[in-house]
């Protein structure tokens, strides 16, 4: 009897230790194939880092970090191309009071002229950091295999189409 209380003990501990250890390698196991799973998606681009969003900079720079989807809005201008922006009007990005971005021509909206934090990397010179782009600009400037997120500014039939147009184009 006493050694099999002794084997019963001797059993039960190391039982014991096995359960206490294997739940955290469990965890570890399962955070490590969730983590594969994460994707790193650039909102606008990289505008954290000091790049004006939603420009050609921004994306390239965001593909440099290691970016691995792309996240951008569109909008269409009133002699319809599509472009690449967040908001409604200019003055936020471009620091001018402007129509709407579909009230406005492509070749009438001004350069952008950044918010201070979005300006350390900034330079005036530069169009991939002060063209407000297309959507064609910009698909030309990414490689063809970065997916891509993008959001409609506007509930705009033609928008949606030109959109499509444009990605078939570019066999996306």
């Amino acid at each position: 009897p006493i050694m099999w209380i002794l084997m019963i003990m001797i059993l039960y501990g190391i039982t014991t230790s096995l359960m206490l250890r294997l739940p955290p390698l469990f965890r570890t196991r399962l955070l490590s194939e969730k983590l594969r799973s994460v994707k790193i998606i650039a909102h606008r681009g990289s505008k954290s880092e000091g790049i004006p969003e939603n420009t050609i900079a921004a994306f390239e720079s965001a593909i440099t970090a290691g970016a691995h989807q792309l996240e951008l809005d569109v909008w269409l201008t009133s002699d319809g191309h599509v472009v690449v922006f967040h908001d409604s009007d200019c003055t936020r990005m471009c620091g001018v009071d402007c129509t709407k971005i579909s009230e406005t021509r492509l070749s009438d909206l001004p350069a952008i002229q950044p918010p201070p934090d979005q300006s350390e990397h900034f330079n005036p010179s530069d169009p991939r950091c002060t063209a407000i782009p297309t959507l064609e600009k910009v698909l030309e400037a990414i490689p063809d295999d970065m997916p891509l997120t993008i959001e409609f500014k506007q509930n705009c039939g033609a928008l949606i189409a030109k959109v499509l147009g444009c990605l078939k184009k570019h066999n996306r």
